[in-house]
């Protein structure tokens, strides 16, 4: 029973409020609470009356007093709920504190619900300076109860003061889907992919990029219009974009920027990668393939066949003559595992024979073996060792350049290795733009994956890449649409990009980039180099010389000193 009587009360302050314009209220807060759910009620006292009553009359609904001084001292966001109404009681000649305190206390929450309660009268000038206000800090969902009448205010094509006789007028927000061509100003800088100029076929300077697509998408959905800021220059400066949000010459930006509190954000759309880009490893030289078929195993297999062939040759000299000729038996040795036969065996042993044979058999494989081998290198090629992790890096002489804020943003990181940090060296934004563009492999290249993806698509063509990803992140960035502290434009953004996400429209835009880069001319593909095989030159052999002329120098060193023994 208890419950049929209060919804029977609360239906009929309903009907009461919806045929009569003159209300309390206490009416109108207990309305709301129930037709919009709210969560929290929030009283500010400005003109010191008495709110401590009106909250004693209201609904169930929890609530929150403040006074002048500590609605200053309270920032809700982050520990309170969005479903919020906040109620202030302002006077007439005070419009302006009011607003300022309301935005300390509502910081990133200034699409909640507003309630003014005034209880002397206000001009038609009056109350549109306060919808002004109120549009300047981007609070749209706002409410003014001035001797029990309702006004609310639309924004579109300019501010508009409405008399509400229902609270329904209230609860329709299509007004607010509808710009009716209101400018939103943006700046666009030269960031492919994400937005850049280019020039037409027709000669007139155009803008493109995937996320100025989106943008575009966004202003056009709700019958807005573009208009685009001229910055001092066309390159990403987070100085001059910081100082035109604060100075509000600017309402959105489509670029990707990192978290900072001097712009707001939209929802985060996805995040992006910062990858490393190393170049492709080179031709080994000429000169190093005579030394490639001599791995760690074949090194193996000499050393035990020479070990064996001494100690055989030291054993059976010893037997027989119990004299050991050690030149003669390295000599032999080195032969036989070149396969290069210098001696007769007429006079040998049957053991010296078999010991002969066995080490010509090895040998034997051991050379073919090695010719095999650098034949096939010879028409395959060889490259030198690929950089395929961080680490690897250590191992060669690249720097990182990057600009001076990706440079801060990076020291600002855990868990960066060392070697990124030691090898880093500060560029300007357009040099390491150049340098990702052309795909320059003096340098390892960082950037957010869809810029090097982007870029890399370059070299789709290329029978051998220039430019090789790494699969390890450096960092993660979130992808989100930067906008003015208290824009009124932040609802309907999230609410686009979170459809766009969904129905897989953004992720076409990020594919499709590639595509409108090669009719902008940001994209160029490089020039496929045909494979040429160049018949073997001194060059291939010049190894070969430098152990030949070791090998003589050896060998006439040892001539020199067994001739001066041999003389004594």
């Amino acid at each position: 029973k208890m419950k049929i009587k209060v919804f029977l009360i609360i239906s009929l302050q309903i009907v009461i409020f919806q045929t009569v314009c003159a209300v309390k209220t206490c009416d109108v807060i207990d309305i709301l609470n129930i037709d919009l759910r709210l969560e929290l009620n929030i009283f500010l006292n400005f003109t010191e009356d008495s709110a401590d009553e009106l909250c004693k009359h209201s609904g169930l609904t929890p609530k929150i007093i403040l006074d002048y001084e500590h609605a200053d001292l309270l920032e809700l966001n982050g520990w309170a709920t969005e479903n919020v109404l906040t109620v202030a009681f302002v006077g007439v000649k005070n419009k302006t504190k009011p607003i300022s305190t309301l935005v300390k206390l509502l910081w990133q929450l200034h699409y909640t619900n507003v309630l003014f309660v005034y209880k002397s009268s206000m001009s038609g000038v009056q109350l549109y300076e306060l919808f002004a206000l109120c549009w300047q800090h981007g609070f749209v969902n706002v409410l003014i109860l001035i001797q029990q009448t309702l006004y609310t205010y639309h924004p579109f094509p300019a501010i508009k003061v409405l008399e509400l006789r229902t609270l329904s007028a209230y609860y329709d927000k299509s007004h607010l889907e509808d710009f009716q061509g209101h400018p939103l100003r943006s700046s666009i800088s030269n960031n492919a992919p994400r937005v850049y100029h280019y020039t037409d076929d027709d000669g007139n300077l155009a803008n493109g990029g995937y996320l100025y697509a989106l943008l575009l998408t966004f202003i056009r959905q709700h019958n807005g219009t573009f208009q685009e800021v001229k910055m001092p220059t066309y390159d990403l400066n987070l100085t001059q974009t910081i100082a035109a949000f604060n100075n509000r010459d600017i309402d959105i930006l489509a670029e990707l920027l990192f978290m900072y509190p001097e712009y707001a954000h939209s929802a985060v759309v996805c995040i992006y990668r910062t990858l490393l880009m190393a170049p492709y490893a080179k031709p080994l030289q000429s000169y190093l393939y005579i030394l490639q078929p001599l791995t760690r195993f074949i090194w193996l297999l000499i050393i035990i066949a020479f070990c064996y062939s001494l100690i055989a040759q030291m054993l059976l000299s010893r037997l027989r003559t119990r004299r050991f000729n050690f030149g003669a038996a390295l000599l032999r040795i080195v032969s036989g595992i070149l396969y290069l036969p210098t001696f007769y065996y007429r006079n040998c042993a049957r053991t010296q024979i078999i010991c002969a044979i066995m080490l010509l058999a090895s040998g034997f494989l051991l050379t073919n073996f090695y010719q095999t081998s650098l034949a096939s290198m010879f028409i395959t090629r060889l490259y030198e060792p690929q950089i395929n992790t961080i680490a690897d890096i250590a191992h060669t002489n690249f720097r990182l350049p990057i600009t001076k804020t990706d440079a801060a943003y990076l020291n600002s990181l855990a868990g960066v290795p060392e070697i990124i940090n030691d090898r880093l060296i500060e560029m300007n934004p357009l040099e390491t733009y150049t340098l990702l563009r052309d795909l320059n492999t003096s340098y390892v290249l960082s950037s957010m994956e869809d810029k090097i993806m982007f870029f890399m698509y370059q070299q789709k063509f290329l029978r051998i890449p220039r430019v090789k990803v790494i699969d390890e992140e450096l960092a993660e960035v979130p992808l989100f649409i930067a906008l003015a502290h208290g824009s009124p434009f932040i609802q309907q953004l999230n609410r686009f990009l979170g459809q766009i996400f969904d129905t897989g429209i953004f992720q076409k835009m990020v594919s499709d980039s590639a595509e409108e880069g090669i009719l902008t001319n940001e994209i160029r593909f490089f020039r496929t180099v045909s494979a040429k095989f160049y018949p073997l030159s001194v060059q291939n052999f010049s190894m070969i010389f430098v152990a030949w002329a070791f090998g003589l120098m050896c060998a006439t060193v040892c001539f020199l000193i067994e001739w001066k023994f041999l003389k004594k």
